[in-house]
């Protein structure tokens, strides 16, 4: 509890998530695309593929709970 300007006012406490979303666009050899994706995620996990800041998309801020 704070006191603004005359008034009380009582604050709350909240659960929040905050999404980054990194996207990068690859060419990949494959004979269809599920094989195209499978190649994708091996180079990604593989680290072959790095997404850094310069791949930053977007964010994104949500509630996810008041804390009692």
């Amino acid at each position: 509890m704070i006191m603004w300007k005359g008034c009380i006012i009582i604050k709350k406490k909240f659960l929040l998530s905050i999404t980054e979303t990194y996207e990068k666009q690859i060419e990949v050899n494959a004979e269809n695309p599920v094989q195209a994706e499978e190649i994708a995620r091996d180079v990604y996990f593989n680290g072959d593929e790095i997404l850094d800041k310069h791949c930053f998309s977007g964010v994104d801020f949500s509630i996810v709970k008041e804390i009692k």
